[in-house]
Formats: C-alpha cells, structure tokens, sequence
C-alpha cells in the first residue's frame, strides 16, 4: 500500500513540476502586449479574412492548418520590443518528420483596439510558417527575412483602416528592413499656416481621399458584442475546466489501478507465505508424532 502512494505522489509531483516549468518558461520568454490579452481579433489582409484570434496570457487561439496537422492554438514562444514568435502547441508530420511551426509577427501597436504586423517571408504549404525540426528557434531563426504583406488585427467586425506609412514598425531587431513600396498606406505631410494646422496626404496604391488609420465604427449594439466576447471567453474557461477535470481524472484512474495491484500483489505474496508455510507443517507433524 505504501508503495502505490508513493508512486501515486511521484506521478503527481512530476506532472505539476512540468506544469510549473513550462508556465515559467513561457511567461519568462515571451508576453504579449497588454491591449492584446483577453479579446478576439479579426485579421485580414489582400482580401483573406480570420475571424475569432484569442489572445490569452501565454497563448493565442488562432486556427490553422499545415500540411493537414490543425494547430489550434499557438503558444507566445519568444518576444521583443517589435516581434513576437509564436509556436504551434503540436507538432505537425511531413515527409515522414516531426516538425515545430513557428511564426514572426513584425507589429505596430495602436490605442484603438487594432495593431497591424507582416509576417515571415518563408511559405510553408500556401502559409507563412516557418517548419524547423529544433523545438527552440530564436527571433533572430525565425524573423530574419519579413515579407511586405500588411496584415490589420482588428477587434471590429469590419475595418477599413489604411495607417500611415511613417507609424508602421518596418524594421525589428533581427528582421530586414521591409519594403513599403508595394504596401497599402498613406505618406503623411504636415503644413503650418497662420491660422491652423492641415495634412496633405497622398496614398500610396490607393485612392488620394484615403485618410490616417480609423476604425470603422460596427453597427453591432455594444451589449451584442459584449455577449459575444462574454461567450467566447465562457466557452474557453469551460474548454479548460474540461482538460483539467479530465486530467485529474486521469490521474485518479491511474492512481486507483497502482492501488489495486499493489494490494493484488501483498495478497498473493501473503497467501503464498501461508501455503508454504502449511506444507512444511504438514512434513513436520508426522516425525513429532512418531
């Protein structure tokens, strides 16, 4: 008995110590910006739409499929001032390897609930993920190459927001400089005369009346959407109860079944002890008769 509860307290003890390791490794490495956590984004970029990214402290869920492997969620792997790697939370098998997927977000954070980033230049079947077999790529593995492809994460339903060139991050601690030739945005000038302050803008690859980046106000109720994030973070909170429920009950399982063959084992052991000892009696009666 006492040797089941020892190796039932081992189990345990193991478990939450990889728990602990992987939390601390996870928050220490990398976080993502405050105005981020705990709400859905929409992304999109050249006319390819996302909806529902959840950011929470140390992951985001943000479906994705990779050479037929979907990867749910992505964990927050590395981050700096102006990149942030995240790490698929599964491996992903192709042409008969495990493989990690990682991906670089070059980001400009705004006030307004909204940030835009582009992406790794590499493509990883149609995506741009980069797939390496080592578990623990650096910013620099990862962000080194950025392609000039503008991506808004919005928590609107709908954006039309065009930012000014000169308010984009274009260049991060390992990453190239990137190209904002072919980039959607607008080059901002400002003049001053006696009796205000006005902006010429001229666009870039769009229409001159474009203007700096402003989000689209939703025609959704503002308790419509608040029950909406309300019942995405509820779904997910039970999502998590249910791992940790079934978890425990996995463990609870594993514990009863070292139990009971532990005990299997002590009554076999003492019955054995108790039929030998039987039979040797059984010799010895006949000579102390005699």
């Amino acid at each position: 008995m006492n040797l089941s509860v020892k190796l039932c307290n081992s189990w345990m003890f193991y478990i939450f110590i990889w728990i602990c390791i992987h939390i601390l490794n996870t928050e220490s490495s990398c976080s993502f910006p405050t105005t981020w956590k705990d709400k859905t984004f929409r992304d999109s970029s050249s006319g390819s739409v996302t909806e529902n990214i959840h950011f929470y402290g140390g992951f985001v869920r943000w479906p994705f499929t990779v050479y037929g492997t979907n990867i749910f969620s992505w964990d927050c792997h590395a981050s700096n001032e102006n990149e942030i790697v995240i790490k698929g939370s599964i491996t992903v098998t192709h042409n008969s390897q495990t493989l990690h997927a990682y991906r670089c977000l070059l980001y400009t954070d705004t006030p307004n609930s909204l940030f835009y980033y582009f992406p790794a230049r590499d493509v990883a079947d149609g995506s741009r993920v980069i797939l390496s077999t080592s578990p623990s790529l650096s910013i620099c593995d990862v962000c080194s190459s950025i392609e000039p492809e503008l991506h808004t994460m919005s928590l609107l339903a709908s954006c039309d927001c065009t930012p000014p060139c000169s308010d984009l991050t274009t260049t991060g601690t390992c990453s190239q400089t990137v190209d904002l030739s072919n980039v959607q945005c607008t080059l901002s000038a400002t003049t001053t005369t006696t009796s205000a302050t006005t902006t010429t803008t001229v666009s870039s690859n769009i229409p001159t009346t474009a203007g700096p980046a402003t989000p689209v106000v939703s025609t959704a109720s503002p308790s419509s959407s608040n029950t909406s994030n309300t019942t995405s973070k509820n779904s997910e909170d039970v999502f998590t109860v249910e791992v940790i429920v079934i978890l425990c009950a996995s463990l609870l399982v594993l514990c009863l079944i070292l139990v009971t063959s532990t005990v299997a084992i002590v009554i076999y052991n003492r019955n054995e002890q108790l039929r030998r000892q039987f039979l040797k009696v059984r010799k010895v009666r006949p000579a102390e008769t005699a």
